[in-house]
C-alpha cells in the first residue's frame, strides 16, 4: 500500500563554499566566522518555514553544504541544532 503525503513547501538554502577546487563556485567562506555564516543561513530557513508555511510540522533537511562544498558536518549540524533549541524552540 502506497502512502501519499502532501508537500507544503520547499525551502532552499545555499551554504558557503569552502572547497577551493570548485571551478564554478568561488570560495566564499569567512573562516573566522564560519559558524556565524552558517547560522545566518539556517536562521533564514527556519524563518521561511515558520512564517510562510505555518501549517508545517515536519522539516526534512539534507546534508546541506557537506558534499562538494566541503563544510564540516559537525559545524552544519551543531549550528542547526543550537538554533532549533534556542531561537526556534516551540516555533510552529
Amino acid at each position: 500500500m502506497a502512502i501519499c503525503l502532501r508537500l507544503d513547501a520547499i525551502v532552499s538554502v545555499a551554504m558557503p563554499n569552502c572547497n577551493a577546487n570548485m571551478s564554478d563556485s568561488p570560495v566564499d567562506k569567512n573562516h573566522e566566522d564560519c559558524e556565524g555564516q552558517v547560522a545566518s543561513k539556517w536562521r533564514a530557513v527556519f524563518v521561511a518555514a515558520s512564517e510562510y508555511v505555518p501549517s508545517c510540522d515536519v522539516l526534512v533537511v539534507p546534508d546541506a553544504g557537506c558534499g562538494v562544498f566541503e563544510n564540516g558536518a559537525s559545524v552544519i549540524g551543531n549550528v542547526f541544532a543550537k538554533l532549533l533549541r534556542t531561537e526556534f524552540m516551540g516555533t510552529k
